[in-house]
């Protein structure tokens, strides 16, 4: 990604794509190695940022397949028999896991690899050389957000588990409750508790985006919970779908993750708006974090700050736009008549006063 986000950036993509994908064949047949894993992970990552990003997840699951294979992930690994790279196997490791796990809650399928079998630690806290961490231009703010991806990809991991189990007559809804407790924990981590603006005048634009797509990852997670506490099986799909955004619409204020679609939406406003590639990356939870905002404001038109809030969403509801413009299908469109359509009403309710 440029400095600027511009439309070049985009052309690149499809150009690096194109000659990923001219050596991919090659590729499958290889004998399993941490040089294989990491091509998979980056022909992934360069078709996540394109308009065809759905053949992404294989390759991450193969790449955590490839891993496996060399034994990072064995429950009790012989201390005799460790690679002098074990270290950079289990960075590969994790990397691969969040990214499964963040496509695995996207795509509403069950994760490569259950949470319950990943026996690699997590990314420490505060390693000797740096890596994972962003740092503050000034002052001693220094955050390992390698370890706090890793740590929700876990939740999202369990998430997904719960919510894709068969159900029996008396299904228990303590284990999502219980999820909940625990995306709730994650984030009192004390990188959330600065301001949005903070963020501007603190990080290097290259941290700015990590922590911008980290808030994004959790944004959609605490939706899709949310989501599910208020309506639970009846959904029976995605909640990033056309249809279950209708019920989404219909949540409580209260059932709302509001406070932190707001912070999500000011937090996307930092960056360039026109970069086609990052926002969709977040493509739901910039759909998601467009519904609950406005119907928020919605159910409070009589507030003093609607208008300042309805402000929040329009400039990220022309990013969903552009996004939708880049890859054209039906449910993205009917995705983008129900956002503009909930806009309009809210405006229209704000210039009313409220009166329903």
């Amino acid at each position: 990604m440029s400095p600027l986000g511009v439309a070049q950036d985009t052309e690149n993509v499809q150009t690096y794509l194109e000659e990923s994908l001219a050596e991919l064949p090659g590729l499958v047949l290889m004998e399993p190695s941490l040089l294989l894993a990491q091509c998979y992970l980056g022909v992934a990552i360069v078709l996540s940022t394109s308009s065809r990003p759905e053949p992404a997840a294989t390759l991450v699951s193969m790449a955590l397949r490839a891993l496996q294979d060399l034994h990072v992930n064995d429950p009790d690994p012989d201390p005799e028999s460790v690679p002098p790279d074990q270290l950079q196997r289990e960075r590969v490791f994790w990397i691969a896991y969040f990214m499964d796990a963040d496509m695995s809650l996207r795509g509403w399928r069950l994760p490569s690899l259950s949470p319950n079998l990943t026996n690699v630690q997590p990314p420490a806290e505060d390693p000797l050389d740096g890596a994972g961490s962003v740092q503050a231009t000034e002052g001693d703010l220094k955050v390992n957000i390698f370890r706090l991806r890793a740590e929700l990809a876990l939740l999202q991991a369990q998430l997904m588990e719960y919510v894709l189990a068969p159900r029996a007559a008396g299904h228990d809804d303590r284990p999502l409750h219980e999820i909940a407790m625990r995306v709730h924990n994650w984030r009192s981590h004390f990188l959330f508790m600065f301001e949005v603006k903070d963020y501007h005048e603190m990080l290097h634009r290259s941290d700015l985006v990590h922590v911008v797509i980290l808030e994004s990852v959790y944004f959609a997670t605490v939706y899709a919970v949310h989501l599910h506490i208020s309506h639970g099986y009846r959904l029976r799909r995605s909640p990033f779908s056309p249809t279950a955004l209708i019920p989404a619409m219909a949540m409580e204020d209260a059932a709302m993750p509001h406070r932190d679609a707001r912070r999500f939406l000011e937090l996307l406003r930092l960056l360039p708006s026109n970069d086609v590639p990052l926002n969709w990356l977040s493509l739901e939870a910039l759909v998601s974090g467009v519904v609950v905002m406005l119907t928020h404001v919605m159910h409070n038109a009589k507030d003093a700050n609607a208008k300042a809030e309805l402000d929040v969403a329009r400039p990220v509801l022309h990013m969903l736009y552009q996004v939708i413009d880049f890859k054209r299908d039906q449910d993205l469109t009917r995705i983008q008549h129900l956002c503009a359509d909930l806009y309009l009403r809210t405006d229209q309710l704000i210039r009313q006063g409220g009166a329903l």
